[in-house]
């Protein structure tokens, strides 16, 4: 395959910076000190009535200290048991203004955790730990150990930080956060960015992080001014860097991109091409993963990046392995590729070498293991391919026991491998229960009714558990179905025209927000354009394809282009100011959301996972469950 439980938290708001008190809850982490401060050494208690943890005499937990500038540093710590509860002691960086602590379950899954901030020496809160907790709650938390985002909260904590209206505001960072981000101020952000070009220590960095930030808030006088000035300061800088790996990335045909790396090469000759932040890395990336997509293993080796190593080479040498399979090209070396691929994993396992400091060994693992299983399903159709049929199965059996909910595709190779080595009983049993949860795609179905032995015809077989799949599938959507009114929008399409959801109302709505640079929203399209096409003639079925989130000059005729040069027949509207994304609260896309006539939030659809036909199983159950409300 190519490389592509929630917590309840124990702070409350009226003891913002303070650990819970040491009485014993259900679930609970405290501190023997409840304002703890850096350096000092406290002791970590955790205590839960849950059976997990019945007969473990030790728990695993992470300890993750944030700095001033919320660089993160992650420990792991191991609770003893004692009784009732775990416990273990810990010295606190010198350096850290809050912290959080994560428990474990014997799953190697985040069972609960908290956010604290640390005090200072007169026992009073360290300012700098109301910015690390807000830090926290506006989404790292979630991240990284299971404390779920919270804006009210994160907004507490902002103010608790700005809120002697005297903010330290040293760095261009500081005044956006301050000005534009907290204050909401764009009168006065502008203004600080006018006033950059009498900074003579803003930074290129500054002046791009400016003319992004003013393009967005549509005064293109300023950003022309600044871009000219960042141009004239730093004519060989990153801004020229960027334009080059932005023609490569455009370019699809990798000999031409072979013409821009040249070009490149000539107007930088003393950059350092080994350092993995160089832009010659990133071009040969590009040009490497052209070769790929073409079916030319060997050129798509020869531009790897020399000094890449680690998670990114076997990454690089997956991909590289995956698009030869498809295209049944160069097969022994892309299955030395691949098995190179595994094998650098395990070896970062083993060493805990190239580890991120804000994960704990533990989650390092866990990533690692989670990349195995699925450059694992690119190792075992290749031996598939190669008729090595049990080896083949062994290795998709790994990317199959990866995820509670594999992908369909993964599920639909693991079947076809299983034929090789099983019995056709067995097989027909589990592809039963796969087609029944509507888990299938068009392969599997083929293989079902081929194999099929029972008394009715293998089209009837077939039909009859189709029919349970979809009843299975609205009963589970219509536990998850939503009661909230869809925030109304008034967006612009590509012919200019106004688009409202008042003007929808009667109508069941469908808004899908993707990007133009975003991969698993083109994957999802073929779907999408199916679902389009049933519903072109029903004047109750709205789809709208919102655009955001894109970061060019010309969104119009950046998406225009794209939809040109495809063969979708979307309705496209531009959320250019990203504030209709930013409404329905969208941390990633793709995300759909079901719209009922009556103008209420019926469904959320987040992501794509790899079948077209699952996709449109589902969105039709939502569409047609919002039409009935």
């Amino acid at each position: 395959m190519k490389y592509l439980l929630l917590l309840v938290v124990t702070i409350s708001l009226p003891t913002l910076m303070k650990a819970q008190g040491q009485t014993a809850a259900p679930d609970s982490i405290w501190l023997s000190d409840a304002a703890p401060r850096p350096g000092e050494t406290v002791r970590i208690s955790f205590h839960s009535d849950s059976s997990l943890f019945s007969k473990s005499k030790t728990v695993n937990a992470g300890l993750y200290s944030f700095d001033k500038k919320n660089a993160i540093k992650a420990v792991e710590v191991t609770l003893t048991r004692q009784g009732d509860t775990w416990v273990a002691n810990v010295t606190l960086p010198d350096t850290s203004v809050a912290i959080a602590i994560s428990a474990s379950g014997p799953s190697g899954d985040v069972y609960k955790s908290v956010a604290i901030g640390l005090s200072g020496p007169d026992g009073k809160p360290l300012k700098d730990g109301y910015n690390s907790l807000q830090f926290i709650y506006s989404g790292v938390g979630s991240y990284l150990f299971g404390i779920q985002a919270d804006n009210e909260k994160a907004k507490v904590y902002r103010d608790l930080y700005y809120g002697d209206g005297n903010p330290s505001l040293s760095t261009l960072s500081d005044k956006i956060a301050y000005y534009y981000s907290y204050k909401k101020d764009t009168v006065k952000t502008l203004a600080v960015f006018s006033d950059l070009p009498l900074d003579s220590t803003a930074t290129e960095a500054d002046y791009g992080m400016a003319i992004r930030l003013v393009s967005r808030l549509k005064n293109k006088p300023l950003s022309d001014i600044l871009t000219n000035l960042q141009k004239i300061k730093y004519p060989s800088g990153n801004w020229k860097k960027t334009e080059y790996l932005t023609k490569v990335r455009m370019e699809k045909d990798p000999t031409k991109q072979e013409n821009i790396l040249e070009s490149y090469l000539k107007a930088y000759p003393t950059e350092d091409t080994t350092l993995p932040t160089s832009y010659t890395q990133f071009i040969k990336e590009s040009i490497s993963n052209s070769y790929a997509s073409a079916g030319d293993l060997p050129n798509a080796v020869l531009y790897i990046p020399t000094g890449v190593e680690g998670n990114q080479k076997a990454q690089l040498y997956n991909n590289i392995a995956w698009e030869a399979c498809l295209k049944d090209k160069y097969l022994p070396e892309a299955t030395a590729l691949s098995k190179a691929s595994l094998d650098t994993l395990k070896a970062l396992e083993m060493s805990g070498r190239d580890k991120p400091d804000y994960f704990t060994r533990a989650q390092y693992v866990k990533n690692l293991q989670f990349s195995y299983a699925l450059f694992a399903d690119t190792y075992a159709y290749l031996l598939y391919k190669a008729r090595k049929f049990k080896q083949a199965f062994a290795y998709e059996k790994i990317s199959l026991d990866a995820s509670p909910n594999p992908e369909t595709d993964i599920v639909s190779r693991y079947l076809m491998m299983m034929e090789k080595v099983d019995k056709p009983s067995r097989v027909v049993a589990l592809l039963t229960t796969y087609i029944e949860k509507g888990k299938s795609d068009s392969a599997m179905e083929s293989q079902y009714k081929r194999l099929y032995k029972g008394n009715q015809s293998p089209d009837d077989a077939l039909a009859a558990l189709q029919i349970k799949a979809k009843a299975s599938k609205q009963a589970e959507m219509v536990k998850t179905i939503l009661n909230e009114p869809a925030s109304k929008f008034t967006l612009t399409d590509l012919n200019g025209n106004k688009v409202t959801l008042d003007s929808l109302k009667g109508k069941t709505v469908v808004l899908d927000f993707w990007a133009t640079w975003c991969g698993p929203c083109k994957a999802s399209f073929p779907a999408m354009q199916k679902i389009v096409d049933k519903h072109k003639d029903d004047k109750n079925v709205v789809l709208l394809f919102v655009d955001t989130w894109e970061n060019v000059e010309d969104k119009k005729q950046n998406a225009g282009d794209f939809i040109k040069q495809s063969p979708y027949t979307f309705h496209v509207l531009l959320d250019n100011d990203s504030k209709v994304v930013e409404a329905y609260k969208v941390s990633g896309i793709p995300t759909k959301f079901i719209i009922d006539p009556k103008g209420i939030l019926r469904f959320k659809a987040v992501g794509f996972d790899g079948s077209t036909e699952n996709t449109v199983s589902e969105l039709e159950s939502m569409i047609d469950l919002a039409g009935k409300e």
